[in-house]
């Protein structure tokens, strides 16, 4: 058996092609100066404005208490309690809720930075069905507990 053997000739590398550049004479000074158009320099100027203290105080970075409202009818005689984690609340005693209503409880958290878990008990001894509620440090939440 006879081997072919071909020989490909490969196109040169390319070459970088430069401008050529076309001397001007030289201008005179007056002509330059008529021709050229002026540059404008911009300088970013950061800018900080200071209150006064009276305008400062008004600003309140203490946190506002966390609202918590369930609407639900537990029953003449039934009361509703929350145990969780978060200011003032323990998972082993309830807090009882303030009766607004038929069916609306109320109770206000003191003022934190912490986020409030929380799950509804009838008379501080029966759950609520499902998952844990979870309110944001100063909202107000309104939940429907099931039981």
């Amino acid at each position: 058996m006879k081997k072919i053997i071909k020989k490909v000739k490969l196109p040169a590398p390319a070459t970088k092609k430069t401008k050529s550049k076309t001397v001007q004479p030289k201008q005179s000074v007056k002509k330059a100066a008529h021709k050229a158009e002026p540059k404008i320099k911009v300088k970013k100027k950061l800018v900080v404005v200071k209150l006064p203290p009276s305008k400062v105080s008004n600003v309140s970075l203490q946190p506002a208490p966390t609202l918590i409202t369930a609407t639900i009818d537990v029953g003449f005689g039934n009361s509703l309690y929350l145990r969780g984690q978060g200011p003032g609340l323990s998972w082993d005693q309830g807090i009882e809720l303030t009766n607004q209503g038929a069916d609306v409880w109320t109770l206000a958290l003191p003022p934190s930075h912490h986020r409030v878990v929380f799950k509804l008990l009838v008379n501080d001894q029966r759950w609520s069905i499902g998952e844990d509620y979870i309110a944001s440090p100063g909202s107000h939440v309104t939940v429907a507990p099931i039981f």
